[in-house]
């Protein structure tokens, strides 16, 4: 697959009186994690049989069947977390555990650098019942939705990037600046605000407002919460106590695969606004927003075969509907990615999808982290979760920059001259 064209350099811009290049191009990325063998795989001494590599450019993920076949997949990063001690003969040339950490620094952190340059950005896990999806977006939770905060090294992407957001927008690190003209003196500030919604038996219901049902409005862009809770935080405790307050209200419950499965796909929404702060000669301030974007963390629900887990009765009625949407999802992903179709893109047939439009060929800086079981006990799922993910490698997306120029401020001259050639010169690129 060709390379993604180059994002544009900061401050490009197109000539006057030329129409704006078109974003740049780029597929959603594709990362794999192996979980650690489970205490009843370990028990039984269940064989591995799955193993990751790297070479020529990228890295793969292969599966060696129980009849001796082996399919191979490629994927943008193989996350190997298949601990010695957990059991099992792992293969002589596997590679070391991946830690929390290691995951956030090369999941997570990009992400964030995405956002803060202004990108819309989502990251969700996929995968079966049991194969560590919420491990790897929170850590360690307890049966009530709480984080285990005992042991720091636990911690999952949700929480390292929140962590990681508020060092990174606290006053100290955005030091002031000055503008071209007149040496005045500029400081940037971010703020930030919170949703948290499920999508539970095809209904969207907000986490943080009471379990109240949201509806979903049609924008430019796909589809919007409305009605949703938008909290204003000022710290990584602050949203990690919204989301354990919302934990608390998500549904879930036992199977015989997994004795906290979640029964719902969980949505966490940060809205970024950036502000400059001028000082004018006469020593008044003023404001000017520019950048903003929005973070999207999935966790969502996971696949499920009735076989496997035992399901009946609301448990039944719970994983059709989980499989309806996630299987929605997957026939979208595979409309985006075939660049032949003919049929219109089926955003409109869950929830779940319309939620992620702009995650899936639009708007966004898009990562998948697809989780799977190493042992032959999963080797159907396993196998099932890898070809979903290698069609989601498929879908291009087209990511621009949100929000308005980082420039220097503007006198009302200025300001009218800009509208105006904004006015014969449709989507002018912004500066990044």
């Amino acid at each position: 697959m060709a390379a993604a064209a180059p994002e544009p350099k900061r401050g490009d811009s197109p000539a006057p009186g030329r129409a704006a290049t078109p974003p740049p191009e780029e597929r959603v990325r594709v990362a794999i994690r192996v979980r650690p063998l489970s205490a009843k795989e370990a028990a039984d001494g269940a064989k591995l049989i799955v193993s990751t590599a790297s070479g020529g450019g990228g890295d793969f993920v292969a599966v060696d069947g129980a009849k001796g076949q082996r399919e191979r997949f490629e994927c943008d990063r193989a996350l190997w977390s298949v601990s010695p001690a957990g059991g099992g003969a792992a293969p002589a040339d596997a590679p070391p555990c991946v830690s929390q950490a290691e995951v956030y620094a090369d999941i997570g952190a990009p992400l964030l650098d995405n956002a803060l340059r202004g990108f819309n950005s989502c990251v969700l896990a996929y995968g079966q019942t049991g194969s560590g999806k919420t491990h790897t977006m929170m850590g360690g939770v307890d049966g009530h939705g709480r984080l285990q905060v005992a042991d720091p090294a636990a911690a999952g992407l949700i929480p390292r990037l929140c962590d990681d957001l508020f060092r990174r927008i606290a006053p100290a690190a955005t030091p002031l600046a000055r503008t071209t003209s007149g040496s005045r003196p500029v400081r940037l500030s971010w703020t930030v605000k919170a949703s948290y919604v499920e999508v539970y038996n095809e209904n969207v219901t907000d986490l943080l407002g009471g379990r109240k049902a949201v509806a979903l409005q049609q924008s430019s862009t796909g589809f919007d919460l409305s009605g949703a809770a938008k909290l204003p935080v000022t710290s990584a405790e602050q949203v990690l106590a919204l989301i354990a307050k919302g934990n608390e209200g998500r549904a879930t419950g036992a199977t015989s695969m997994n004795e906290h499965s979640s029964r719902s796909h969980a949505v966490v929404v940060l809205f970024l606004q950036e502000t400059m702060h001028t000082t004018q000669r006469n020593g008044a301030t003023t404001e000017q927003p520019t950048r903003s974007s929005t973070v999207k963390l999935v966790d969502l629900a996971g696949s499920e075969r009735q076989s496997d887990t035992g399901a009946t009765g609301a448990r039944l009625k719970e994983a059709n509907n989980i499989n309806k949407s996630l299987t929605t999802l997957g026939m979208v992903i595979r409309a985006l990615g075939d660049p032949k179709r003919a049929l219109p893109v089926p955003y409109r047939d869950s929830k779940l999808t319309k939620l992620l439009q702009d995650s899936f060929g639009g708007n966004s800086k898009t990562t998948m982290i697809a989780t799977v079981g190493p042992s032959v006990a999963t080797e159907q799922a396993t196998l099932s979760t890898l070809r979903y993910a290698a069609t989601a490698r498929k879908v291009v997306n087209k990511p621009k920059v949100a929000g308005g120029r980082r420039a220097r401020p503007q006198s009302s001259r200025e300001r009218r001259k800009q509208l105006l050639a904004r006015l014969h010169v449709p989507g002018q690129r912004r500066r990044e």
